[in-house]
């Protein structure tokens, strides 16, 4: 749970490094890349960390036995304060989010060789440790104040488990489980982990994931097309579930996210024009309306929309609520329907040069979020290109099979060049990325 990687953040809009903050502002070394997601530094080779002492701890790994160890150590070595910790770098890490107090083999070298290590983490409102595993260890976090969310996966095809601690709870990560830990409340909740070893280790996906060259992470990351050089627009990226209960808790509590920390593009209900509703269609490779269709029917159908989510780029808009009078949207999705019994959910498109920045699932998670609470018994259609298909069961659709979609439209049917066009459409899908038209 602890480590020079995991330290706490307090907003879920970026992934940035709190170990590579905490070095900056304490003297130590930094990367001159993204300031929005810097990697932690690795380690150079044959390299120390200042403020251990690596002379004792080689000799009480090498020490033959516990009564070699114990003569090499004074009395009050085997005591940690974990409210005044030693002064060592991996002791004590203070992000935004909270503090956390390691007592590690390094840290409290009376540790080593007796399998165990301890830590305790004081959050602060809306304060979460993200993702991550213990190499060597498992955890036993128990919580002392306030309330604890966690999640864990422990490998590839096991499910997710998912807690809710009170007060005096525990929660087990078996060891090399990836897991994170979320204080919902606007108090402070402080828990207390312990190891079963000395030395527990940490990995933190993302982070590493972003180590390796960016073509093996865009890879890993599901991005076959992405250009290596493309990947540090993906840095920002965070699950959809997390950010969510996050920004609710911040609302909640009253606390605004870092403006340092915000997302190039921010999604508002809303309504394109209808020349850039024309245009991100086009663009998007799906149909777009008919000259003739411009005047009346297309504006008539944008006001007509059960729901309507358009994305804008932060930098160019008045705040964070107010677009520019003459600002396009560079992505959008609607909901259309009876508002009732039966929608249709179509027009998702994104601006090719804003493509694989996570602005199409934003949308689609915005517009089934609000079908399904505005219209809970609604049955929710929508019409996926052959590609497409295999994204929107995450979203809870289903196929139709054995029926099949049908349509009626007098203005194309017989017209051989729309014909041509919707198989040039087709085939494009089936060449690379879609959405849902």
């Amino acid at each position: 749970m602890f480590s020079l990687t995991a330290i706490l953040a307090l907003t879920c809009t970026s992934l940035a490094s709190p170990l590579q903050k905490l070095l900056a502002d304490d003297g130590g070394p930094s990367r001159p890349n993204d300031p929005d997601f810097p990697l932690p530094p690795a380690l150079p080779f044959n390299a120390t960390v200042p403020g251990v002492d690596y002379d004792l701890i080689a000799k009480l790994r090498t020490s033959p036995n516990q009564v070699t160890r114990h003569a090499l150590l004074p009395d009050d070595a085997f005591k940690f304060d974990f409210i005044s910790p030693p002064e060592n770098p991996f002791a004590t890490l203070r992000g935004r989010g909270g503090t956390l107090v390691n007592a590690l083999g390094i840290t409290m070298p009376a540790l080593i060789g007796n399998g165990a290590a301890a830590a305790i983490g004081f959050t602060k409102a809306c304060g979460f440790n993200t993702p991550h595993t213990h190499n060597r260890a498992t955890e036993l976090a128990i919580v002392v104040k306030g309330r604890m969310i966690t999640e864990f996966v422990t490998e590839t095809g096991t499910r997710k488990i998912r807690g809710e601690l009170d007060t005096y709870s525990m929660a087990l990560f078996p060891q090399g489980a990836l897991h994170l830990e979320f204080n919902p409340d606007c108090d402070e909740m402080v828990f207390v982990a312990t190891f079963n070893d000395e030395d527990p280790g940490v990995n933190t996906p993302a982070e590493s994931l972003f180590l390796l060259d960016g073509d093996f992470a865009g890879l890993a990351l599901g991005l076959e097309f992405l250009d290596g050089a493309d990947i540090d627009k993906y840095r920002h990226l965070v699950p959809a579930t997390l950010a969510q209960g996050v920004e609710s808790c911040l609302r909640r509590c009253g606390i605004k996210p870092n403006k340092a920390e915000q997302t190039a593009y921010v999604v508002v209900q809303g309504l394109p024009s209808p020349q850039v509703y024309h245009d991100l269609r086009k663009l998007a490779n799906l149909t777009p309306p008919p000259a003739e269709a411009m005047a009346e029917a297309v504006p008539k159908s944008l006001k007509n929309s059960f729901a309507c989510f358009v994305a804008y780029e932060r930098k160019h808009m008045v705040d964070d609520e107010t677009p520019q009078a003459d600002q396009d949207a560079v992505a959008m999705g609607r909901l259309l329907g009876d508002g009732a019994l039966f929608l249709q959910l179509v027009d998702v498109a994104v601006h090719p040069d804003h493509q694989s920045r996570g602005l199409g699932k934003r949308i689609m998670e915005l517009l089934v979020a609000y079908a399904d609470k505005h219209a809970p018994h609604a049955y929710l259609s929508l019409v996926a290109d052959p590609v497409a298909q295999r994204l929107y069961p995450k979203y809870g659709f289903e196929d139709v099979k054995p029926g099949i979609g049908m349509y009626r439209c007098l203005r194309i049917q017989g017209d051989p060049e729309f014909k041509k066009a919707r198989e040039e459409r087709v085939m494009a899908a089936m060449r690379g990325p879609s959405n849902a038209s």
